[in-house]
């Protein structure tokens, strides 16, 4: 399992650390080398990381396939002057998800753009794209937040996220999605004679059962799915709802 593969990881650095320290000093395939540079291209080799004159932690980008292969094209098409060399970096600016970089030719003042991302309907893809990952994957938006920062791929904060989620067109988009499932949960659940419901992703975990019975419970209702009874933590608010949806209220065992 997942634990397993851990400890053959840290078995592996370990073996290679200890290589390295282990190194013969009259390693003839790199005499040229100091014994520092020899170890650091070892581990290099090895597909791990070394670093290299700057020490400080860099910041990682997330791109697009398409804008990378824009930005290789880029960089070996000479500038019309026909200048060499063509292009010199004029700014880097990064913020949220996005870099844009902008070139300069030093002889004709030329300049081009380049971003790490497309830009749809005034927005960056990136930011958006990565708002929808995570709300699919099920994390919640701190949950995002702290693995962005830790990763290093820059952030969108709360602002920012409530936007896209409140856009017309993307609940548009959420709901049509979400209609075929539940049509098919309704019809599933016909066929059983013990019918459960689960909550939508809230920020706090006790909320979420008050939203499923104010908004999940209702639309399945509708559709004709026959609930009896609806059993959940000891929540005054939940029962209530229940109730009044004719439905027999249970709190769970443990509570």
């Amino acid at each position: 399992g997942t634990r397993l593969t851990i400890d053959r990881y840290i078995s592996v650095l370990n073996a290679l650390l200890d290589r390295v320290l282990t190194q013969p000093e009259n390693d003839q395939a790199s005499s040229s080398k100091t014994p520092f540079s020899r170890n650091e291209m070892m581990l290099d080799s090895a597909g791990i990381y070394t670093g290299d004159e700057d020490a400080s932690d860099q910041n990682l980008l997330v791109v697009e396939r398409k804008t990378f292969k824009s930005l290789c094209s880029g960089l070996v098409q000479q500038c019309g002057c026909l200048s060499n060399p063509s292009w010199t970096i004029a700014s880097f600016i990064e913020k949220k998800h996005v870099a844009r970089v902008q070139s300069v030719c030093p002889h004709c003042k030329q300049s081009r753009v380049w971003a790490n991302c497309r830009v749809l309907s005034g927005h960056y893809l990136a930011n958006q794209k990565l708002v929808h990952a995570f709300t699919c994957a099920g994390m919640l938006p701190r949950q995002y937040m702290n693995f962005s920062l830790f990763a290093g791929i820059g952030v969108v904060k709360q602002k920012y996220i409530s936007s896209v989620y409140l856009n017309k067109l993307y609940q548009q988009v959420v709901a049509d999605v979400a209609e075929e499932p539940m049509k098919a949960a309704v019809e599933c659940g016909k066929e059983s004679p013990h019918h459960a419901t689960s909550g939508e992703q809230h920020r706090v975990v006790q909320t979420r059962e008050v939203a499923c019975t104010k908004i999940v419970l209702p639309q399945v209702i509708a559709r004709g799915l026959n609930i009896t009874e609806v059993a959940h933590d000891y929540q005054a608010t939940i029962k209530q709802k229940v109730q009044q949806l004719g439905v027999v209220n249970s709190y769970d065992t443990w509570h």
